[in-house]
Formats: C-alpha cells, structure tokens, sequence
C-alpha cells in the first residue's frame, strides 16, 4: 500500500483518482474494442475481461468490509501454494467470459459505487489502518481493499493502455 494513504480520506480519495483514470481510458471505446487483447492465445484476456475480473474483486472487498463490519470471520478465495491468485483468476474467467458486455460494465461500475459507499461509511478509521486491531495476511484491511481497488485499477489500466496503443500504432489511429 502506498505509505502516504494513512486516513480513510485519502484511500477513497486514491481509489476515486485510479478508477477515474480507468474510465478515461475506457470511455471512448466501442463495445467491439472491449474485445481487444494483448495477444491472439485463445486464453489472451480481453478487455471486458479486465473489467470483470476488477468487478470481482471488487465484490470479494466488499464482502470482506461487511463480514468485519458484522464481526464475523472474513472468508478469502483459496490461493495457490505460492500465494497467488492464479487458479481463482482463472475460474473466474472461464465463469465471467461469455456475460455480455453491459453486464460487465454494469458490475464494474456498481462494485465500484458500493465499495465507495461501504467505505465512505466505515466508523472505525483505526480498524482499517491498523495491522494489531485487524490482520488479513500480513496486511492491514485498507491495504487488502486498496490492492482489491485502486491498486487493481491502475495494474490493468496500464495493460488496457497498452492495448490500445498497440491498436493505434497497428491502425494509424491516435
């Protein structure tokens, strides 16, 4: 996590700051451009994809806030041996790939607005930055929802970025 987020405000303010970048960068495409890849591998994400796979975790850091809002014991896909995510990416891309894509706007965006509100709503500041009070793998909770967030956001507007300007420089477009 970035070491200058330490307030509530300033990770619903990092988090509005990448997911505007993002928007810019998709706004302008058609829905025919949203089936852009980085490659032509028949596993090669799209960008639908992207967006789907960033409404997902999304979702997973909404449920985590609400499990430790009510107490209960927050729940995590199961990662693999080395601690990634591969195997819960890839089972969430074979389930999200074929969903049209105004579904997957519609969940990019909705996550995103309930994540804010969620947020936004938080009453205690010291539980989410504080790693003694609240512990998820090493990592305190508004570290766990930044990378499940803006983080995210930025990781695959800068593939979503390239992308594009792989299909500008093939197209002459700028």
């Amino acid at each position: 996590m970035n070491p200058s987020i330490t307030t509530k405000t300033q990770l619903l303010s990092a988090i509005h700051a990448e997911r505007a970048k993002l928007e810019k960068l998709i706004q302008p495409l058609t829905p025919d451009q949203f089936e852009l890849t980085e490659s032509m591998t028949p596993d090669a994400w799209t960008i639908k994809d992207m967006l789907a796979h960033l409404a997902v975790w999304s979702s997973r850091a909404i449920t985590l806030l609400f499990e430790v809002e009510h107490g209960a014991k927050p729940t995590f896909p199961k990662s693999s041996p080395d601690g990634g995510y591969d195997a819960v990416n890839h089972a969430d891309w074979l389930e999200q790939r074929e969903r049209p894509l105004d579904r997957i706007l519609a969940d990019f965006h909705g996550t995103h607005l309930q994540l804010i509100k969620r947020l936004d709503n938080w009453r205690d500041e010291t539980q989410l930055f504080d790693i003694k009070i609240f512990n998820i793998r090493g990592t305190s909770l508004a570290s766990f929802v930044w990378g499940d967030s803006g983080e995210h956001d930025a990781e695959h507007a800068g593939v979503i970025a390239g992308i594009i300007a792989k299909r500008d420089s093939l197209t002459g477009a700028s």
